[in-house]
């Protein structure tokens, strides 16, 4: 016989606590199991789009982190050079990042060679082989400098350097104090071939990026010695043995100078200077002039503030007949920033203007950018002026205006593939 059970309504009430309570206690520990941070675990590394494990580092290569509970990763730490999350793809079971430049500092460090996951409730450790990519020049400071010359070179990963080898396999010598960016070098005694300067390291060998060559002379336009195209007028040339206070070069270069030269001033002869360009000069394909750039060597005796050295490019059908014309004002310091040149006068420093500089004489918004027109420019003329107003970048008068130029080239600078 089916007894029948009342339950009052304060037994009803007692209930439903109870039922809530525990519900309640449920709910509450299913959040906490979701919210739970779990440390992350590493299983392995590879490269992008690669399932090979490695057990090494290289900068400048894109890596993944396989392993589990990887999201909401703060930071990944190599040695002691941090990323945070914004620099990294991060997901539950992956990271992927580009390899920084790592310092070579850390060889004594408690986490040398390794890479860390950091999340707020734990991290893990993963022990790596930590590779310096090999070192590369981006620039020399003398492209031309002549044997017993101190060049500084510039590049990265110089940190681990062993050796700097010039063309002929001839090894410089590598002075003290180099940087993981640039080394001083002295230019060895018996040095006869133009070509790329190698560097040994540590980490790898090779040799300068694309376009910088010492004693390159492809594209060279004039040297003031066997390659002369000077019309001889302006300024001078002159050479080590006429003038023993300027440093020494290969032959011959040009001198232009002129003193108290007051705004307004715009047509200085003995700051002139014209140059035929040979037309024989190989282009590479149709490249367009962003690819290429003037180079010279430029030592200057008078740094000026007011002004500049006025450089035109063009083509001429016949003497005066000019059907186009580009130009470009020559402040060395404003061409290349690189260069301090504000400290150790004289001294010979490579310069590099890019042809995409140089605007239609007449306008303020067209650059040369033809290949066509490139291929068919034949002249180039030097001469300093001040311009009266200082918004036109003159205005004040210059006590002394005064530069050395050697080995003017137009050279392809970029590689057709970048």
């Amino acid at each position: 016989m089916m007894k029948l059970v009342h339950i009052n309504r304060s037994g009803m009430s007692l209930l439903a606590v109870l039922f809530v309570g525990i519900f309640a206690s449920l709910f509450h520990s299913s959040c906490d199991n979701t919210d739970e941070c779990i440390a992350p675990s590493i299983d392995s590394i590879t490269f992008r789009d690669s399932l090979v494990s490695i057990d090494y580092l290289v900068p400048g290569r894109v890596i993944t982190i396989h392993g589990e509970n990887l999201d909401e990763t703060s930071s990944l730490i190599i040695n002691s050079t941090t990323l945070s999350a914004s620099y990294m793809l991060v997901y539950e079971q992956s990271i992927t990042f580009l390899v920084p430049y790592i310092s070579t500092n850390d060889e004594n460090t408690e986490f040398s060679d390794s890479l860390r996951i950091i999340k707020d409730c734990g991290e893990d450790l993963y022990m790596v082989n930590i590779l310096n990519a090999p070192p590369y020049i981006t620039k020399i400071s003398n492209e031309y400098a002549i044997p017993g010359d101190t060049i500084r070179l510039e590049g990265r990963y110089f940190a681990l350097l062993e050796s700097v080898t010039f063309p002929g396999d001839i090894e410089g010598e590598l002075l003290d104090g180099y940087t993981d960016t640039t080394c001083d070098v002295v230019v060895p005694s018996n040095v006869l071939n133009s070509g790329a300067i190698e560097l040994v390291s540590k980490s790898g060998t090779s040799n300068s990026r694309f376009g910088i060559v010492y004693r390159d002379r492809s594209g060279l336009i004039c040297n003031f010695d066997d390659k002369n195209t000077w019309d001889g007028t302006g300024g001078e040339l002159i050479s080590p043995s006429t003038n023993s206070s300027l440093p020494p070069a290969n032959g011959y270069y040009f001198l232009s100078e002129a003193q108290n030269i007051s705004p307004g001033s715009g047509d200085i002869e003995s700051t002139k200077m014209a140059l035929e360009i040979d037309r024989s000069l190989s282009y590479s394909g149709n490249l367009t002039p962003e690819y290429f750039a003037i180079k010279l060597e430029a030592l200057l005796l008078h740094p000026w503030t007011s002004g500049a050295y006025h450089l035109e490019i063009g083509y001429e059908a016949a003497p005066g007949d000019v059907e186009f014309a580009y130009e470009y004002d020559f402040k060395p310091w404003e061409s290349d920033t690189v260069i301090d040149w504000s400290s150790a006068w004289p001294r010979w420093n490579t310069v590099s203007i890019p042809l995409s500089d140089f605007k239609l004489v007449g306008s303020e918004n067209t650059y040369l950018q033809s290949y066509s027109q490139l291929r068919i420019i034949n002249y180039m003329k030097w001469n300093f002026i001040n311009p009266e107003s200082e918004a036109d970048g003159g205005g004040s008068t210059i006590n002394a205006f005064g530069v050395v130029l050697d080995n003017i080239r137009i050279k392809q600078v970029v590689e057709e593939d970048e």
